[in-house]
């Protein structure tokens, strides 16, 4: 289990995952970004058909 946790001031943002992950934040325009290891050495049934090998970037 991987917990990371951003704070500012008046706001705070945790993200819990299953899997290692990394969160940042940037300055401008109140970006967060997360980073989830998605490398799987088998199918997980979520209609990939293969296994997964990469890691995702997602910004909100």
């Amino acid at each position: 289990m991987s917990i990371q946790s951003l704070s500012r001031l008046y706001s705070k943002a945790t993200v819990l995952t299953e899997q290692s992950s990394g969160v940042t934040s940037k300055r401008e325009n109140g970006v967060i970004e997360v980073w989830l290891d998605r490398t799987l050495a088998q199918d997980d049934s979520r209609r990939m058909g293969k296994p997964v090998k990469g890691n995702s970037i997602r910004s909100f």
